[in-house]
C-alpha cells in the first residue's frame, strides 16, 4: 500500500471509529471575502477569513466559497485563519482544499499600516502548514496572536471507554498529526512541544520558530521553478543585498539598480504564479 493510501485511511480511522477531535467550542466557522485592502487591489488577489471553530462541512462551504466568481483576472490569494481549532478530520479535509487552490495561509491580514491580527491554534495549525506560502506573525503586545499548538485530544464521551481502547486512540491520532506534520517539515522541536502540551495548555510559537515554519511551500516552489522561472537563491540574495544597503545608508529602493533589476524579474514572475493560481481555481469550478 503507498503512503498517500496509508496516510488517507488513517484519517478515514479516526473519522469513522471514533468521535472526532475537538477543540471545546461552540460555533461553527464562518467566511468573509476582502478584496479591498491595497495588497489585494494591486495583486487582484481577494482573501478568504475563516473565523471560528472547525466543523464537518467547513472544507465543502471553502470550496464553494472559491467557486465564487470574481473580477477577470483576480483570484483567492490568501486564507486569513482565526480559529481555536476544531475537527482534526475536517482540518485535513481543508488541508486538501488549501493546497488545491493554491491558497497562501497566514494569521494576519495588512491593513495599510496596520495589520489586523488573529490566533490560530490546535487544528488550525494542520490548515495553516498546508499553505502555498505559510505566513505569520505573533505580537504578544497586541495579545495572543499567531500560531498556537496543544495536543489533540477526542469528545469527552470517548475516554469512558477502556483505558486500552483510549490509549490506542490517543496514540493513532498523535502518529497520524506526526506524520502529516514531517511531510510538511514543520520542525521536530515544534511536534515535540505540540505533544507535551495537554488540551487545556497553548504553546505559541514564537519569532525564532516562526522563521523556521513561515517558508514557501517545497512542493510549491519546484512547481514554481518548473513553471514561471523562479530562482529562489536569486530573491534571497536580492532581499539580503537591498537590506544591507539600506542598512547602510547607500540608497533607496529607486536607486538601486540590481534591486530595480529584481524586482522587473519578480514582477515577470508573478504575473505567471498569479495565472497558475487563477487557472487551479478556475479548475474546482468545474
Amino acid at each position: 500500500m503507498n503512503t498517500r493510501k496509508s496516510f488517507a485511511m488513517s484519517i478515514r480511522f479516526l473519522a469513522l471509529f471514533c468521535a472526532v477531535l475537538v477543540s471545546g467550542f461552540t460555533h461553527a466557522a464562518t467566511y468573509q471575502v476582502y478584496c479591498d485592502n491595497g495588497f489585494e487591489k494591486a495583486s487582484q488577489g481577494c482573501t478568504i477569513k475563516l473565523t471560528g471553530k472547525i466543523e464537518t462541512g467547513d472544507s465543502d462551504r471553502l470550496r464553494t466559497v472559491i467557486r465564487q466568481r470574481l473580477k477577470p483576472s483576480w483570484r483567492y490569494q490568501h486564507l486569513f485563519l482565526d480559529s481555536p481549532g476544531g475537527d482534526v478530520y475536517e482540518a485535513f479535509r481543508l488541508a486538501e482544499v488549501v493546497r488545491e487552490a493554491l491558497l497562501d495561509t497566514t494569521t494576519f491580514r495588512p491593513m495599510g499600516a496596520q495589520h489586523e491580527h488573529a490566533s490560530c491554534v490546535s487544528a488550525c495549525f494542520l490548515v495553516w502548514v498546508a499553505g502555498a506560502n505559510r505566513i505569520s506573525q505573533n505580537w504578544p503586545e497586541y495579545g495572543r496572536y499567531g500560531l498556537g499548538l496543544h495536543r489533540p485530544y477526542f469528545d469527552p464521551a470517548t475516554y469512558k471507554n477502556s483505558a486500552t481502547e483510549v490509549s490506542e486512540l490517543q496514540q493513532k491520532a498523535m502518529l497520524l498529526i506526526q506524520e502529516y506534520l514531517r511531510k510538511e517539515l514543520v520542525p521536530e522541536t515544534l511536534i515535540e512541544k505540540m505533544f507535551r502540551r495537554s488540551s487545556k495548555e497553548v504553546y505559541w510559537i514564537d519569532d525564532i520558530e516562526d522563521s523556521a515554519i513561515d517558508v514557501r511551500a517545497p512542493w510549491f516552489e519546484e512547481m514554481m521553478i518548473a513553471q514561471c522561472g523562479f530562482e529562489p537563491k536569486y530573491e534571497r540574495d536580492a532581499n539580503v543585498r537591498h537590506v544591507q544597503q539600506i542598512l547602510k545608508g547607500k540608497v533607496g529602493s529607486t536607486k538601486d539598480a540590481a534591486y530595480v533589476a529584481y524586482l522587473n524579474w519578480r514582477q515577470k514572475y508573478n504575473v505567471c504564479e498569479y495565472e497558475i493560481r487563477r487557472a487551479a481555481q478556475e479548475r474546482m469550478k468545474k
